[in-house]
C-alpha cells in the first residue's frame, strides 16, 4: 500500500477560510475514492488565528485585538487550541487509512510526526516525538503543550499536529515553529483559565523552540517543502510529485467559503 503516489501542492498565498476549505475539498476527495493523498502546504494573507474546532472564539481568543490588526479569525475542522499563522510552516497531510497509515489516531500520529521529525533531520536538528500530556490547567495556545502529534528539540516543542477523520479519510494539519513571537501570539490568544498573562509568556517561551533559534536562522521555504516531501516519501515507501490545485477543487472551496461566510 505504501507505493500509491502522493500529490505536493505548494499553494499560493491565500486567506485562512480558503486554506481550510481546501483541506476539507481533499479529504472529501479521498471519502469518495477519487482523490490522491497529498501533501498540503500553504502560506497566510492576512495573517490569521486559528481555533481548535471545538474551542469557543470568545473565551480563547482577544478579537477586538484581531479585528484592530487585520489579523483573521477561522476555525480549522481539526481538534486541538488556537494557533496564530502567517510566520509559521504551515502543512496538511490528506490521505485513506490503509496499510501504513492506521485508522488508530495513535499510531497515525506517531507515523506523521516520523514524518517531520525526519524532515528536521535533514534541516539539521535532531528532534524527538512528545508524549501525552499531562491532564492540568487548560490552555488557550496549541504550542503549549506537547503529545504524540508533536515533535520537540531539547525537550521544547517546535512543531504540532491536529486530525479530523471522515470514514476512512484522514486530515492532518501541522504548524512548525520558524520564529518566536510570542508577545504577538498572547496579544490575540488569550492566556488559559487562571493563568496570568506573564505566566502564559514564559510558558510559550520556555516550552517551546523555533527554526530560527535552534539552527542560528530559518530555512527557506522552499528547503523546508523539500525536506518535508522527501521525508514523507521515505517514511512512506511512496513517490511525491508536484501538483497544483484543480479548477474544481478551488470552485469547491470556494462554494465552502461562501457558505461560511453567509
Amino acid at each position: 500500500m505504501g507505493n500509491t503516489k502522493w500529490r505536493l501542492i505548494d499553494d499560493c498565498i491565500r486567506t485562512g477560510a480558503m486554506n481550510m476549505a481546501l483541506d476539507l475539498v481533499l479529504q472529501q476527495g479521498i471519502l469518495r475514492g477519487g482523490g490522491a493523498p497529498t501533501l498540503h502546504v500553504y502560506r497566510w494573507a492576512p495573517e490569521a488565528v486559528s481555533l481548535g474546532r471545538m474551542q469557543k472564539a470568545e473565551a480563547a481568543l482577544n478579537l477586538e485585538a484581531c479585528a484592530w490588526d487585520g489579523v483573521d479569525v477561522v476555525r480549522r475542522p481539526t481538534g486541538g487550541r488556537a494557533v496564530l499563522h502567517g510566520r509559521d510552516y504551515t502543512f496538511s497531510i490528506v490521505a485513506r487509512a490503509d496499510g501504513l497509515i492506521s485508522r488508530n489516531v495513535c499510531e497515525s500520529y506517531a507515523l506523521l510526526a516520523r514524518v517531520t521529525r525526519r524532515a528536521l533531520g535533514e534541516l539539521g536538528l535532531r528532534a524527538d516525538i512528545g508524549r501525552v500530556a499531562a491532564r492540568g490547567a487548560a490552555r488557550s495556545a496549541c504550542f503549549s503543550s506537547a503529545t504524540l502529534a508533536d515533535v520537540i528539540v531539547e525537550g521544547r516543542k517546535i512543531a504540532g499536529g491536529a486530525q479530523r477523520w471522515e470514514g476512512i479519510a484522514l486530515l492532518q494539519q501541522n504548524s512548525l515553529l520558524r520564529s518566536a513571537d510570542h508577545e504577538r501570539t498572547l496579544r490575540y490568544i488569550r492566556p488559559g483559565r487562571r493563568q496570568s498573562r506573564d505566566s502564559a509568556l514564559w510558558e510559550l517561551a520556555d516550552s517551546t523552540v523555533t527554526l530560527e533559534e535552534a539552527l542560528g536562522s530559518s530555512p527557506a521555504h522552499d528547503q523546508i517543502t523539500a525536506a518535508l516531501s522527501g521525508a514523507l516519501a521515505h517514511e512512506l515507501a511512496t513517490d511525491v510529485e508536484r501538483d497544483e490545485f484543480s479548477e474544481e477543487e478551488v470552485a469547491m472551496a470556494n462554494e465552502r467559503v461562501a457558505i461560511v461566510a453567509a
